[in-house]
C-alpha cells in the first residue's frame, strides 16, 4: 500500500513537471534543458518549474541575459550558458541568490564590467574560459568565489588589483593565454588559493616572491612557456605537490631557487635544454634529485644528452674541465648549449639572432625607425607650425615685402638640424630605453 502511494505521488510529480516544461525544454525535478532559445524566445524560461537547481542553456544563439525575471526561481544553484553568442557576462545576478555556479564559457566576452560585479557577491563558480577577454578587471565584488576559469582566452596583463580580496579563491585557471609578465603583488590575497595554472602562455621568468604569498598552493602548472629563468627563492614559503616546469627553456638553475621550499611531490623539468655541468654537484641540489623531488633529462652536453638527471655521477659530469657556459655572452633571454670545454652556441628565441643573439630578427628591426618617427613628427609638426607663423607676422607687419632668400636658406637649414637632433633622440630611446639595438 505505501509503495503504491509513493508511485502515485512520483506519477503525479511527473506530470505537473511535464506540464510546466515548454517544448523547447526537456525537464525534470532537479533540472531544465533547453535548445533553440533566442533572446526572443528568454520569456519561455519563465514557464519552467520554479524549483529546479539546475538551468541549462548549451548551444543557443543568446547575445545577453538579465537574471531580474529569474526571482522566483528560488532553488537555482547552477546556470550553464556555455557555447552561446553572449557578449557580456549575465546581468542582475543577485536576484538569484541562491545562484553559485555560472559557466559562460566560448562565448564572445571581450570586457567585464567591474561595476556589473557587485552582484556576484554570492557566486562561488565563474567559468569565462574560451571567450576573448584581453585584460582582468579587479574582481574583488566576487569576494565569495572559489573557482574562477579564465582558460583559452587573449588576456596578456593582469591588472595588480585584479585578484585582491579574492580570500576563498581555491582554483585559478589562466592557462592557454598571452601573458608574458606578472606583476609583483598580483597573487598575494589568494591565501586559500590551491591549484594555480599558468601553463601555456609567454613567462620567460618566475621572479623572486611573487608567489610566495600562497602559503596554501599545493599544485602549480607552468609548462609550455618560455621560461629561461627561476630566481632565488622564487618558491619561498611554499609546500607543494606539484611544480610543472616541462616544455620550458631553462637550461640550469640556482639552488636558491628551490630553497625554503617544501616538496611532498615532484617538480617536473623534462622536455628542457638542460645542460648537465658542474652546477648539478651543489649538495641542495643533489639532494633534491636523488630524494626524486627533481625530475629531468639531459639535452647537452652531447655525452650525457637522454640521460635522467638521477642516473648519473658526478664524475661523469667532467667538472675538472672548464664549462664553456659557465660566463657564456647570450642575450635577450637565449639558451647556452654547450658544444665542448671551450665552446658554445646561443639558441637564440624568434626575436633575435646573431652569435649571441644579440640583433633583432629583420620582422622587428622596423620598431626603432617607429619609435624614432613618432618623436620626430611632434617635433617637426611645432618647427612648421613655427616658421609659419613666423612668415605669418612678417607679411603682416611689413605687408607686401617678401621674406629674403637668405633668411629661407637659414631657416631651412635650421630645420633639417631640429629634425635631425629629434632623429638622433628617438634612436637613442630606441636603442637603450626599448632594446631595440
Amino acid at each position: 500500500m505505501m509503495s503504491e502511494k509513493i508511485l502515485l505521488v512520483l506519477l503525479v510529480s511527473l506530470v505537473v513537471v511535464s506540464a510546466e516544461c515548454p517544448k523547447e525544454c526537456v525537464c525534470n525535478q532537479r533540472s531544465a534543458r533547453c535548445s533553440k532559445v533566442t533572446n526572443k524566445k528568454l520569456f519561455l524560461l519563465q514557464k519552467l518549474p520554479k524549483n529546479i537547481t539546475s538551468l541549462i542553456l548549451t548551444g543557443n544563439r543568446i547575445t545577453s541575459i538579465t537574471l531580474k525575471e529569474f526571482y522566483n526561481f528560488t532553488k537555482l544553484e547552477r546556470l550553464i550558458l556555455n557555447h552561446n553568442q553572449l557578449n557580456s557576462l549575465p546581468r542582475d545576478v543577485d536576484y538569484v541568490p541562491t545562484l553559485k555556479h555560472i559557466d559562460v564559457s566560448e562565448n564572445k566576452i571581450k570586457y567585464i564590467d567591474t561595476q556589473e560585479l557587485r552582484s556576484y557577491k554570492h557566486l562561488t563558480v565563474l567559468h569565462l574560459s574560451g571567450n576573448v577577454l584581453e585584460n582582468i578587471p579587479a574582481l574583488s565584488h566576487a569576494r565569495s568565489l572559489e573557482n574562477l576559469i579564465l582558460s583559452n582566452n587573449k588576456i596578456n596583463k593582469l591588472s595588480p588589483n585584479s585578484f585582491t580580496g579574492l580570500r576563498k579563491l581555491k582554483y585559478l585557471k589562466l592557462d592557454h593565454n598571452r601573458l608574458g609578465f606578472v606583476y609583483h603583488g598580483v597573487f598575494d590575497e589568494l591565501s586559500s588559493l590551491q591549484s594555480l595554472d599558468l601553463s601555456y602562455n609567454e613567462l620567460e621568468i618566475i621572479r623572486k616572491d611573487l608567489l610566495s604569498k600562497l602559503l596554501s598552493l599545493e599544485e602549480l602548472y607552468l609548462q609550455n612557456n618560455s621560461i629561461t629563468t627561476l630566481d632565488d627563492y622564487c618558491f619561498r614559503n611554499l609546500t607543494l605537490h606539484r611544480v610543472d616546469l616541462e616544455h620550458n627553456r631553462i637550461s640550469r638553475f640556482k639552488a636558491d631557487a628551490f630553497k625554503d621550499i617544501v616538496i611532498t611531490g615532484k617538480v617536473s623539468l623534462n622536455q628542457n635544454p638542460l645542460h648537465c655541468g658542474c652546477w648539478l654537484t651543489d649538495n641542495t641540489i643533489q639532494r633534491l634529485i636523488h630524494n626524486g623531488d627533481i625530475q629531468g633529462i639531459c639535452f647537452s652536453p652531447l655525452a650525457l644528452k637522454g640521460r635522467n638527471l638521477k642516473h648519473f655521477t658526478t664524475s661523469e659530469l667532467g667538472c675538472n674541465n672548464t664549462d664553456s657556459c659557465a660566463s657564456n655572452r647570450c642575450q635577450h633571454n637565449s639558451v647556452c648549449a654547450v658544444y665542448n670545454a671551450t665552446t658554445y652556441t646561443c639558441n637564440c628565441t624568434p626575436d633575435y639572432k646573431g652569435v649571441y643573439c644579440e640583433y633583432l630578427t629583420t620582422s622587428d628591426e622596423n620598431n626603432d625607425v617607429v619609435i624614432a618617427v613618432s618623436v620626430c613628427a611632434p617635433i617637426a609638426f611645432i618647427l612648421c607650425l613655427a616658421i609659419g607663423w613666423y612668415v605669418y607676422k612678417k607679411q603682416t607687419t611689413y605687408p607686401g615685402r617678401c621674406i629674403s632668400k637668405e633668411k629661407l636658406i637659414c631657416l631651412a637649414c635650421l630645420f633639417i638640424l631640429i629634425f635631425l637632433f629629434a632623429l638622433f633622440v628617438g634612436l637613442r630611446i630606441a636603442c637603450e630605453f626599448m632594446e631595440f639595438c
